[in-house]
Order: C-alpha cells, then sequence, then structure tokens
C-alpha cells in the first residue's frame, strides 16, 4: 500500500474525508498537494500535517471556478512536473428542499460545485496523465449517486452526474493506463453531518439506525478505501463505484 514519492491531488483536503485522506496519503509516502475554499482551514491542516513530517502543500482554490482551477494545476505542473492520482473529493450538500421549492441558485451552486468542478478537475487529470500512460483517478460520489434521497434534488442530480463523468473517463481512457473509479459513502462522521444533525444525539442515533452496520461511517474508513484505489491492486477495476455506505443502499 506505499506510494513512495508519487504525486497526488486531494480537493476538499482541509477537513473530514479529504483532510484523513491527505493524511493517510502523505503517510505512505506520497506528496500530496490539496485544496480547499477556506484559506484559514487550508493552512491549519497544512501546518498540522507537516508537523507530522509529512509532505503536503495546500492550495486554494474553488473548483466551481475555471480560472482557480487552471491556476491549480498550473501549480502542480510547475513544482511538480508530474500527477499520479488524483482524489476529487470536493463538494457541497447545499440547501435542502423538495422539488417545488427549490431554488434556482441553490441548484446552481451544488451542480457548479459537485459536477462541473468534477467535470473540469477529470479533464487536467486526464491531460497530465496521459502523457506518462498511468495513473488514478478516484471521484468522490455518495449513495445519492445510485438512490434518490427527498429534498435532495441537486445533490442527487450532481452526484448521479458524478457517476456518468466515472464510467464515461473510464471507457474512453482505461485502454491508456488510466483507472477511473469513485467512492459512495453513505452518512460519515464529517462537519457537514454536524451540521445535518446540530449536534441532537436523537437524530445522531437516527442515521446510525439508517445504517445495518448500526452506525456512520468514519472519514479514515473512506479514505483507506481511496489509498487501495490509488495502488495497483485493484488494477483491473475501471468505472466501478465502491460503495461504502455500511449497507445503507442494500435495505
Amino acid at each position: 500500500m506505499k506510494l513512495n514519492n508519487k504525486v497526488i491531488l486531494v480537493t476538499g483536503g482541509s477537513t473530514g474525508i479529504g483532510k484523513a485522506a491527505s493524511r493517510l496519503l502523505a503517510s505512505q509516502g506520497a506528496r500530496v498537494v490539496f485544496t480547499g475554499r477556506r484559506k484559514s482551514a487550508g493552512e491549519a491542516c497544512e501546518k498540522e500535517l507537516q508537523d507530522e513530517n509529512l509532505d503536503v502543500r495546500y492550495v486554494p482554490c474553488d473548483i466551481s471556478s475555471r480560472e482557480q482551477v487552471d491556476e491549480l494545476f498550473g501549480i502542480i505542473r510547475s513544482e511538480y512536473s508530474v500527477l499520479h492520482a488524483a482524489f476529487n473529493n470536493a463538494g457541497i450538500d447545499g440547501v435542502k428542499s423538495e422539488i417545488l421549492q427549490a431554488e434556482q441558485s441553490d441548484w446552481d451552486e451544488i451542480i457548479a460545485v459537485n459536477l462541473t468542478g468534477t467535470f473540469m478537475l477529470v479533464q487536467r487529470e486526464l491531460e497530465m496523465m496521459l502523457p506518462r500512460g498511468e495513473g488514478s483517478i478516484v471521484n468522490m460520489s455518495s449513495v445519492c449517486g445510485t438512490i434518490a434521497r427527498k429534498g435532495r434534488v441537486a445533490y442527487n442530480a450532481s452526484r448521479h452526474g458524478v457517476e456518468a463523468i466515472t464510467k464515461t473517463a473510464a471507457l474512453e481512457y482505461a485502454s491508456s493506463g488510466i483507472r477511473v473509479n469513485a467512492v459512495a459513502p453513505g452518512s460519515v462522521k464529517t462537519d457537514i453531518f454536524l451540521r445535518s444533525t446540530g449536534g441532537d444525539p436523537k437524530k445522531q442515533a437516527m442515521y446510525n439506525a439508517g445504517h445495518p452496520i448500526g452506525r456512520v461511517g468514519e472519514p479514515d474508513e473512506i479514505a483507506r478505501a481511496v489509498l487501495w484505489l490509488m495502488t495497483d491492486a485493484p488494477d483491473f477495476m475501471a468505472g466501478h463505484t465502491l460503495m461504502l455506505d455500511g449497507g445503507f443502499t442494500i435495505q
């Protein structure tokens, strides 16, 4: 499971699943470039991980901005020259409302980050990986990329779209040595989860009970799956979405 000197991009890497992935990948020898929209959180995470003697670099980036995404890849090209793998983790859950109450602005924001942002990242990652004829791209999906949940029309649509990007990119570039797959978590104990439950023990217990395994996931559990996908172990896997949902979607 070693990633010695591999250059890996993690978007949304300052907190939650992204931070867990940045730490784990760097602990296995990777040189990690991670992004986040909130500069204060990104710089704090960078210092924390560097204090652990991990090779990480924080670059502020809003993945819904084409200009910022291009600037990010300009930095990777100029300072690292290669990109071996990427975890396109950045995303938002947005405002929850049923279709008739959904605001166009809320739809636009979620689609811009989760779907268009992932599309722009995958394009540029493929461009960097193709000349070397190898690479691994892992996209962040969700159980909402397979099923639908009420009050989340834009989020459901964005994650279903990420599944389509994953399959299309895998189909087009698997023969070029690039593996494109996705991970699809259920509820995970992140800042988004804490906001959704408001710290209410009863709501948290409801989420736990909703998963047959009896609890929500931990960020490290998702990070370990991402690490596995970036090694050579799953070299025959292409266009697959790895369900990490504690059995939520088998009910």
